[in-house]
């Protein structure tokens, strides 16, 4: 059944997500693109690719990118995602944790972006593999943070 509940999937970039607003100047813009692009050149069978760039109040970064078409195998697709981000942010202390989906498998480390400490996670469901980057935020909560970014841009088209 998950992979009934979870594919198809689209991709929906809204204004704002929780206390996230979306940054829309145009390095940020140019950023986002830049990441469709390598997620494309890296899953050239990516059914679409996403990228969006927020920040909340306090100004805390969020980044999400990735692509959406079926996944079979869960745990190789977080693994191969986490790794193909790996050496960008130089990630290590690398470890699984709690999805809440069916069946998603999730992979967090701790690295640097620009100088900047950031926690980076990625997820992979029957229907979307992707990428979080968080800025001041605890492995926990950028985990938490993932979920709700994922759960609003990831739309579900549940199969009949």
């Amino acid at each position: 059944m998950p992979y009934y509940e979870q594919f198809p999937s689209g991709v929906v970039i809204p204004q704002t997500v929780g206390d996230l607003r979306l940054r829309e100047d145009a390095a940020s813009k140019a950023a986002a693109e830049k990441l469709k692009l390598e997620v494309r050149g890296d899953n050239w069978l990516a059914q679409d690719t996403f990228a969006a760039l927020f920040t909340d109040g306090n100004g805390k970064r969020a980044t999400v990118y990735g692509r959406t078409g079926v996944q079979w195998s869960l745990d190789s697709a977080v693994v191969e995602e986490i790794n193909r981000v790996s050496g960008r942010y130089g990630l290590s202390d690398i470890q699984p944790v709690d999805g809440t989906l069916r069946d998603e498998q999730r992979r967090c480390g701790v690295g640097r972006e620009d100088g900047v400490s950031v926690v980076v996670c990625s997820w992979a469901d029957h229907g979307s593999v992707g990428t979080g980057v968080f800025t001041r935020l605890d492995v926990a909560d950028s985990n938490n943070r993932l979920t709700l970014l994922r759960d609003t841009l990831v739309t579900r088209q549940a199969q009949k």
